[in-house]
């Protein structure tokens, strides 16, 4: 079964997390985002965990390709949810404008209004026409290739196409 998603923008759903406490709805929404364009599991997790200090939660992050288990509160108290991702792609330029805001959430230059509207609007934003932030699984290939044509230990890249 073949399914092409590459021409949908997708709200990411805002559905009641936690009993709609704002903060771990803005957090399982920007964990969703921030996976959806391909940030690493490791900075995925390092980002939420920041965030959630700064809403002043202690929260539990782990993420797998397809999903990212969050859990919030003390341990013997946790509310743990399942979050699954239906579809990725990498996109450097959202990952950039995620980032960004990751940041200034964690400096407490945004609130949680602004940044869960900030968050639809990168989501909603369509693909600009320069691919410049966007590496497709073939471009991706093509450049490890590139990069992999000196057998003496010295590594050079051919220049970008």
């Amino acid at each position: 079964m073949q399914f092409d998603l590459k021409n949908q923008t997708q709200q990411i759903p805002t559905d009641n997390h936690a009993g709609g406490d704002p903060r771990i709805v803005f957090i399982v929404k920007l964990g969703q985002a921030l996976h959806r364009y391909g940030v690493p599991a490791h900075r995925l997790e390092q980002g939420l965990n920041l965030v959630a200090q700064r809403f002043g939660m202690a929260g539990n992050f782990f993420v797998t390709p397809t999903g990212i288990f969050a859990s919030f509160g003390l341990p013997e108290e946790y509310r743990t949810s399942l979050i699954r991702i239906e579809s990725t792609e990498v996109n450097l330029e959202k990952q950039a404008q995620l980032d960004e805001l990751v940041t200034r959430v964690i400096r407490g230059q945004v609130s949680l209004a602004e940044g869960t509207q900030a968050i639809d609007r990168i989501v909603a934003a369509r693909r600009s026409n320069d691919r410049t932030g966007r590496i497709t699984g073939v471009d991706a290939l093509a450049r490890v290739v590139d990069c992999a044509a000196d057998v003496h230990g010295a590594v050079q890249c051919a220049p970008a196409r």
